[in-house]
């Protein structure tokens, strides 16, 4: 290598020029959110200019939807209300039954097995209603405490 390229190499950083980069010294960021069945009116306002007659279609569809959702909802308000009917009746029958076998054992001679059956009997629904209950009210608050975080 000759000593003129050694010096030359040895100069070059000296020749190279600095630029400055242009500097953003803001940064916006812009974020919008929009929940529900239909699209925000703009949005729906530019599919109706694309294609005539889609935002009727849109809301059309939204309502059919939310048409079906509550008849869903009735189904199941219905069909809970029937459960709890049938469990009121079944209760209700097994009560019964029980005092009849109980009223059964004690006229046979058998007093405390009679009072036993019926007693017993009573005492578990009873267990079990305040048991369902108990878990409900839990329930209740629990979703109103998660309700009232968000």
């Amino acid at each position: 290598m000759a000593a003129d390229d050694k010096k030359e190499i040895k100069e070059a950083p000296q020749r190279v020029e600095s630029r400055e980069m242009p500097r953003n010294d803001a940064v916006i960021i812009t974020q919008e959110n929009f929940s529900g069945p239909l699209p925000r009116p703009d949005i729906l306002a530019g599919y109706e200019k694309i294609l005539p007659g889609a935002a009727n279609r849109i809301v059309s569809m939204a309502e059919n939807q939310s048409a079906h959702r509550h008849s869903l909802e009735n189904w199941v308000v219905r069909a809970d209300a029937i459960r709890s009917l049938g469990g009121l009746v079944c209760a209700f029958l097994i009560v019964i039954a029980a005092m009849g076998i109980g009223t059964y054992l004690t006229i046979q001679g058998k007093p405390v097995t009679g009072i036993i059956v019926a007693l017993g009997s009573l005492g578990t629904i009873v267990a079990a209603f305040l048991y369902t209950n108990t878990n409900k009210v839990a329930k209740e608050k629990k979703d109103r405490d998660s309700e009232e975080t968000n």
